[in-house]
């Protein structure tokens, strides 16, 4: 529903229902929560269900931070920008026992505070890290890491020579193992839809751009293939090498090459989310001084 290049019904999608019925649950429930932690795509921050839910939190005594954030920006070869709420409760309600004044004081003082929290507009959202490099951030891991070499025989993974040549527009995001970053992948990766889903691996003719390519019989000589899905999970930072610290990342037997694609381009960026939770949500330092 938020989308760039899907409907953008924003809070009339039926797929936005169940984020509203949270926030219609939050004034609701006698036990709140303390903290709330959002992830949601790009444009996120435009839509009216983003202001429903902040002006919700804002009214029960909820500090929040927004953040559009992209594990390039943490050392990742992989832009997957996306938007971040990080909110926790610091002025909580006064307790059921207390005078309706004080009620209506608190009440008044979390409207104050969500009407100037808004009034804002973009400028709440922070596009920068601040706290410097992260601890555990892979600063310059080369792509090249991230690939599996044995993957490029994986006739599974190769692109069909019928996408290639029926194309009429040759838009498609290419990289080798020593670019500097791959486009984000989404849950249409793996598919027919070739331009704007996600990188493809050069395999062949490496001494060439395969970006300068200006016809689908060039295209064709490059050995274009698509990233694995373990690939695609390792730069979405899960957990997948038997060697890794249980739990790690295993998709059930049955699902096919492309459901796990798509399940991993509806997924999230482990690294970033770690970081926001260690530094941010339950941090208590980086609230006081960002809010200066």
């Amino acid at each position: 529903p938020y989308t760039r290049g899907g409907n953008y019904g924003d809070a009339d999608d039926p797929r936005a229902r169940g984020l509203l019925r949270l926030v219609d649950l939050l004034a609701r429930v006698g036990s709140r929560p303390t903290h709330v932690f959002v992830e949601n795509v790009l444009n996120f921050e435009n839509s009216r269900s983003r202001a429903l839910l902040v002006a919700a939190l804002l009214a029960l005594g909820f500090e929040v931070q927004e953040w559009l954030l992209s594990p390039r920006q943490m050392g990742i070869p992989n832009n997957r920008q996306r938007y971040y709420l990080a909110a926790r409760l610091r002025w909580p309600e006064p307790q059921p026992a207390a005078t309706a004044s004080a009620h209506a004081a608190w009440a008044a003082a979390n409207s104050a505070r969500a009407q100037a929290y808004l009034a804002r507009g973009r400028a709440v959202l922070r596009a920068e890290w601040p706290f410097g490099p992260a601890p555990g951030t892979a600063a310059g891991r080369p792509l090249a890491s991230y690939i599996d070499p044995a993957c490029d025989a994986d006739p599974a993974l190769q692109v069909p020579a019928a996408d290639i040549l029926k194309r009429k527009r040759l838009g498609l995001d290419i990289v080798q193992r020593t670019s500097a970053g791959t486009a984000t992948f989404t849950k249409a990766y793996g598919s027919r839809h070739l331009i704007g889903s996600g990188s493809l691996l050069q395999t062949q003719s490496t001494d060439t751009d395969g970006m300068a390519a200006q016809t689908p019989e060039e295209l064709l000589a490059l050995g274009l293939r698509f990233f694995s899905p373990d690939e695609v999970a390792r730069l979405h930072h899960f957990p997948t090498a038997a060697a890794d610290a249980a739990p790690r990342l295993l998709f059930p037997p049955h699902l096919s090459l492309r459901q796990r694609l798509q399940l991993l381009g509806n997924s999230l960026n482990v690294h970033v989310v770690a970081q926001l939770l260690r530094h941010v949500l339950f941090a208590a330092d980086p609230w006081e001084r960002m809010a200066e």
